[in-house]
């Protein structure tokens, strides 16, 4: 079997001959055919042998690909690899950080209407207070996503606070009418607060519908 006979050469060893037919002998001997390919016959008689058990050489045995090469997407290309700290996947987004800086930015959103029912109670000048808990949350974060919601919900007091003035304002001459668009102002401040705080304690970047954004995000470098 360590010879086979080729054209116009005597016989030779197979395992080290360099001519086609032996190297297309090895190659089947190893792995077989290829589809549609009748096996080439050993000297001798019969076919070649199937290819021996186990992975071609330089592949990790077991099942996948080799290592370092993602399945199915061939190598990693450089640049990318797994999702920075504080990212949302797939987003390219910043995510909402840990548990208690989400709960901050909740906190940013509702403890306004805390001071807001305090100054139902006790004192109504207490109005523009409302603006205090986002303020110093804003500028005490140290992450973008406490920083971001302290900012919206820093703007939003803001644009309240204007509303709050104009019903006042009707109030004093119209009466029951500021009164009612007093408390429309107040139940509506109660659900969008709400709203945006549950949405601040998930990590979500939220928007009031209506807000008017006097403080604005810092420009990169400033």
């Amino acid at each position: 079997m360590n010879a086979i006979p080729s054209p116009g050469r005597h016989p030779h060893d197979v395992e080290s001959c360099d001519c086609h037919p032996c190297q297309l002998f090895r190659y089947q001997r190893q792995y077989g055919p290829a589809p549609g390919q009748a096996p080439r016959s050993v000297p001798g008689g019969g076919a070649v042998p199937p290819p021996p058990a186990g992975p071609p050489p330089g592949v990790a045995p077991g099942y996948g690909p080799p290592p370092g090469v993602a399945p199915g997407y061939g190598p990693t290309p450089p640049g990318y690899g797994p999702t920075p700290p504080g990212y949302a996947p797939g987003s390219g987004a910043p995510a909402g950080g840990g548990a208690s800086e989400r709960t901050l930015a909740a906190v940013a959103h509702w403890s306004p209407l805390l001071v807001a029912f305090l100054a139902v109670l006790l004192f109504p000048l207490m109005w523009p207070l409302c603006c205090l808990p986002p303020l110093i949350l804003m500028t005490t974060a140290k992450t973008e996503h406490l920083r971001d919601q302290a900012r919206e919900a820093l703007n939003w007091q803001l644009t309240v606070l204007i509303a709050a003035v104009v019903c006042y304002l009707v109030t004093l001459a119209a009466g029951a009418v500021g009164m009612v668009l007093s408390l429309l102002l107040f139940v509506g401040c109660l659900i969008l607060q709400v709203m945006a705080a549950d949405a601040a304690s998930r990590g979500e970047r939220h928007r009031y519908p209506v807000c008017i954004r006097f403080v604005n995000a810092t420009p990169a470098g400033r």
